[in-house]
């Protein structure tokens, strides 16, 4: 198992997660899959944040969330 606890995510790093979505953690070194826990959304205005780990590698990072639309529910 990597251990990226106190390692930073680079650009690409980013990149890459943004593009393949949030089914697996967005180090590099680490592609497990359904191993993030997130805990809960801190919101101002129109952004929310999320402090997410993965629990495969120890890897830390912030989800960043923009609100895009809105619609009924059903």
């Amino acid at each position: 198992m990597a251990d990226n606890s106190d390692k930073k995510l680079t650009v690409e790093d980013v990149e890459v997660y943004l593009h393949e979505g949030f089914a697996h953690c967005p180090f590099p070194n680490c592609k497990n899959d359904y191993c993030i826990e997130g805990d809960g959304f801190e919101v101002d205005g129109d952004v929310a944040t999320q402090d997410c780990t993965c629990t495969a590698c120890g890897g830390s990072w912030q989800d960043i969330y923009f609100l895009k639309n809105a619609q009924n529910l059903e």
